[in-house]
C-alpha cells in the first residue's frame, strides 16, 4: 500500500543527514519522541534542534515516564537508573515552552506516562536554555525543596564569582 506521505525514522543525530539531502525542504509536520528525552543528557538542546526541523505549524508529540511521586504511587518502587532525567508534567511543559514550543495538551493517560502535544511557536525564544537552567527547572518542580534552595544559592554564588 502506498501512502500519500513519507515517514522518516531515525535517531536525533541523523536529522543533519536528512536535512543535507534536501528531504525536509519545509520541515516535518509531526515529530514523535516516545521514551527518548529521559535518556538525553541535555534534552533542552535537542528540543531546540527539533524546533528548527518542524514545519511552521508542525507538532511535536512527546511521551516520557511520569516521575512525579505525587501522582505515581509506584515511583519509589521502580526508579529506573537508565534514565538521566526524571520528568514531571510541570518540568516537561516548562522546558518545552523555554525551547520555543506552545503547549497544546498535556495528559497522563494511565498515571505512569506523560504525553505532551506541542506546536511550534511562530518565533523560537531567543534565549538558549543551558544545562544549568534546565537543572534548575528540574529541581524547581521536584519535591526536594532543600536541594532546590541549595542549587539557587550555588548558582547565585557562581554568578557573582564569574561577574568579578
Amino acid at each position: 500500500m502506498k501512502y500519500p506521505f513519507s515517514i522518516d525514522c531515525c535517531t536525533l543525530e541523523a536529522f543533519d543527514t536528512l536535512d543535507s539531502k534536501g528531504n525536509i525542504e519545509h520541515g516535518y509536520d509531526i515529530i514523535i519522541l516516545s521514551g527518548v528525552l529521559e535518556h538525553l543528557a541535555n534534552p533542552a538542546d535537542n528540543l531546540k534542534l527539533l524546533h528548527y526541523y518542524l514545519a511552521a505549524n508542525g507538532k511535536l508529540i512527546i511521551q516520557v515516564p511520569n516521575e512525579d511521586p505525587g501522582s505515581n504511587a509506584k515511583f519509589f518502587e521502580r526508579v529506573n537508573y537508565a534514565h538521566i532525567i526524571y520528568f514531571t508534567a510541570c518540568s516537561l511543559t516548562e522546558m518545552c515552552r523555554l525551547a520555543g514550543f506552545e503547549v497544546e495538551k498535556v495528559h497522563r493517560p494511565n498515571g505512569k506516562t506523560i504525553v505532551a502535544i506541542l506546536r511550534r511557536a511562530m518565533v523560537a525564544r531567543p534565549n538558549y536554555l543551558t544545562a544549568f537552567e534546565f537543572y534548575y527547572l528540574y529541581l524547581k518542580y521536584s519535591i526536594n525543596v532543600e536541594i532546590t534552595s541549595r542549587y539557587i544559592k550555588y548558582k547565585r554564588a557562581l554568578g557573582s564569582w564569574l561577574a568579578q
